[in-house]
């Protein structure tokens, strides 16, 4: 649906975008774009012309379906500099009972990770699935897809297939899309999809911004265009990056994967806050070898090295990616456990095959645990 409703003053050169007011009796939040933009110089030309105005048309795309019946759409325009224009009140009717689509049983999975252990999409910030995605192995880090998605699409009501788009975007980016053609039907297997996204869009961590977008794009149909979206769910995604910055974990039980870290004069210690919940930390090369340093009398590796802010013993555990820590062979992993710089925390340095030949050594510091040499098993969960 176009609609022309603005006229902007000469001294708004580049505007920007607001939502879409509603009036008493919506039932939609409106979001618009604007329609074949004009390019920065012809903004910047009507800005020089003093005294005069411009109108500008809008795109209105709404974020569900509109139900069958009148509703009003008002639409507040501001600038750069702060100026507004609002439009009159735009009634629009819509005549015919247009089904929208239902979207259920809306799963998720790591990129190689089996289809059993595939969790529901929640909705509310402390309720959200955490996935752990080492790549195709334990120890790979390595991935040709992201995170799949499943879930079901039915349009009640209506009988036989009908085209869905289905477009799925976290972190402010489109993880994928794809068009699938599904029965409106009780049987699952005529009315699923899996949509299998793209890896390293994002970095690891926790976001509270997953939108999933089901449409209708039945060619001839009246139900063409009608949508639903789950909107800004929260989903924790921690994967093995080949540089790791700073990662964040949420409330729940997070499996938070530390993997190489940066090098160079400037790079910094990437610091790990776990949240609440019984976290696990993953040590892990991820097919990285180790960059030494010549220090005496023990050798840091550079690029294995991070902070945990709030490591709770007891509680959060560490682990070595594709090992098994036990009471027996737990001192071929810990080369030393002291206490930190600063004298308040611990400092582990973790070798990450254990008695194996490689010898990549990953220091790691949690802060704000004092170190006592007893406490070493417990971080270990053993």
């Amino acid at each position: 649906m176009t609609i022309t409703v603005l006229k902007l003053s000469d001294a708004d050169a580049y505007p920007r975008q607001q939502p879409l007011r509603e009036r008493p009796g919506d039932r939609h939040r409106w979001q618009q774009q604007p329609h074949q933009p004009r390019p920065v110089e012809q903004w910047r030309q009507r800005r020089a012309g003093a005294g005069t105005s411009g109108n500008a048309t809008l795109n209105l795309k709404v974020n569900t379906s509109l139900s069958k019946g009148d509703h009003v759409i008002v639409s507040k325009y501001i600038s750069t500099t702060g100026a507004t224009s609002e439009s009159a009140a735009v009634k629009v009717n819509v005549g015919a009972e247009m089904k929208a689509p239902l979207l259920t049983d809306l799963k998720v999975k790591a990129s190689y990770d089996a289809d059993a252990n595939a969790k529901a999409v929640l909705l509310g910030a402390d309720n959200y699935a955490s996935i752990t995605d080492p790549g195709l192995g334990p120890t790979s880090g390595v991935y040709d897809k992201g995170l799949i998605f499943t879930g079901r699409i039915n349009t009640p009501e209506l009988a036989g297939k009908q085209k869905y788009l289905v477009s799925i975007s976290l972190g402010g980016k489109t993880l994928g899309f794809d068009v699938f053609e599904l029965d409106s039907t009780g049987d699952a297997s005529a009315s699923s999809f899996t949509l299998q996204t793209a890896p390293n869009l994002l970095a690891p961590g926790l976001y509270r911004d997953l939108t999933v977008t089901v449409t209708n794009v039945t060619e001839g149909s009246i139900h063409n265009g009608q949508t639903s979206v789950i909107k800004d769910a929260t989903l924790g995604w921690y994967w093995a990056a080949q540089s790791m910055g700073d990662i964040r974990g949420g409330n729940g039980n997070d499996g938070i994967i530390l993997s190489p870290t940066p090098t160079g004069p400037s790079a910094t210690i990437p610091t790990v806050t776990t949240g609440a919940g019984a976290d696990t930390l993953i040590l892990g090369a991820f097919q990285k070898a180790g960059a030494k340093t010549s220090t005496k009398p023990v050798v840091a590796w550079l690029n294995f090295n991070a902070t945990v802010t709030d490591f709770q013993l007891g509680l959060d555990k560490v682990q070595v990616a594709g090992q098994t820590l036990t009471a027996a062979n737990l001192d071929s992993f810990v080369k030393s456990a002291a206490a930190s710089s600063d004298g308040g925390g611990t400092t582990l340095r973790v070798d990450l095959d254990g008695a194996g030949a490689n010898e990549n050594i990953y220091t790691l510091t949690l802060q704000n645990l004092f170190y006592n040499p007893a406490n070493t098993a417990t971080i270990f969960g053993i």
